[in-house]
């Protein structure tokens, strides 16, 4: 696992982790600044395995010929606490005034469950997040998170759930439905449709989720 630091500011800024699937975050750095958002540092997660990294438990691989998820994020998150995240804030210019999480695909899934898990993360952003993942909301539902977050963003391509796939044709339901039981929870949420499918302008739409939960 590596980490990239993308930063433009000497003084005490939010820091936002991010998992990229591919390259070492730069596109969405650029993005973002074409969103207009505020000052920030963004610290970005490359290098890992991806499939097994993100999940928080071992469940079927959704692509056929593929080996099974193995489960890994807690071992992930640890890492990330007790590793990577304190090595980021040693070189940054000054402390980070807070720090949050923003994810694609399965990375919005893992988000997601670290907000379960630790309190760490003050603001989270789930893209096009893989909230299909089995028995998600049964354990988002039997379990409380360890904070509430200031604020929670999720957004889908408007084409996600048109797929044969049995599991990933629930995408917009599961969103929709975790998006309830956290505003239920009294923590500021927003939910946004973009057009396309799962592939469409993922630099974009997580330009957009940082901007929100930043402003």
């Amino acid at each position: 696992m590596e980490i990239k630091i993308w930063n433009d500011c000497t003084h005490s800024v939010p820091t936002v982790y991010t998992h990229a699937f591919t390259g070492d975050g730069e596109d969405v750095w650029k993005a973002c600044h074409e969103e207009g958002c505020p000052p920030f540092n963004l610290a970005v997660i490359h290098h890992f395995d991806f499939d097994n990294d993100l999940t928080p438990w071992p469940a079927s691989n959704v692509r056929k010929g593929e080996p099974p998820f193995s489960g890994n994020a807690p071992t992930h998150l640890e890492e990330m606490l007790r590793v990577w995240m304190p090595e980021v804030e040693s070189q940054l210019p000054a402390p980070s005034l807070y720090v949050a999480q923003a994810g694609y695909s399965l990375a919005g899934l893992f988000t997601l469950w670290s907000t379960w898990q630790t309190d760490v993360f003050k603001r989270i952003a789930c893209v096009s997040a893989s909230l299909w993942y089995p028995h998600l909301i049964d354990y988002l539902t039997d379990h409380h998170p360890a904070c509430r977050p200031d604020r929670i963003y999720f957004s889908l391509g408007d084409k996600e759930s048109r797929t044969r796939h049995p599991l990933m044709s629930q995408v917009e339901t599961c969103t929709r439905s975790v998006h309830d039981l956290v505003r239920e929870m009294g923590i500021p949420t927003h939910f946004e449709m973009n057009p396309g499918n799962h592939f469409t302008a993922p630099d974009k739409r997580m330009a957009k989720a940082v901007a929100w939960i930043l402003a």
